[in-house]
């Protein structure tokens, strides 16, 4: 695998793993790739955080936070906001893109 070089390289990265994930669940998303079809239309949706071990092996911490609209769709992209219903989603990768399973597809609803 050829190594993870920057913040936007780990969320792509992140979000095709996050489409495979059979164990994805949601009350508000019906599967993973809707999911991730969502993250595109919300705004600052990603982060990703780089850290090192005590042996420095690179690590990826990747936050993917999507939001839906509590009213009805009117074609536009929307932003994330109190009122919007979210979900997020940490993805830990090592830098080879590797999801480590200790910590992989931890969930939140908000």
């Amino acid at each position: 695998m050829i190594p993870i070089q920057s913040e936007a390289d780990t969320i792509a990265v992140a979000k095709k793993k996050m489409v495979k994930n059979p164990f994805f669940s949601s009350e508000r998303f019906s599967s993973a790739p809707d999911f991730v079809d969502t993250l595109d239309r919300t705004e600052n949706c990603c982060n990703a955080i780089r850290s090192r071990n005590m042996l420095s092996l690179i690590f990826w911490d990747v936050y993917l936070g999507a939001s839906i609209s509590t009213t009805p769709n009117t074609g536009t992209y929307w932003r994330s906001s109190r009122s919007a219903q979210s979900h997020t989603a940490l993805v830990a990768m090592s830098n080879c893109g590797v999801i480590c399973t200790s910590d992989s597809y931890k969930d939140a609803d908000y």
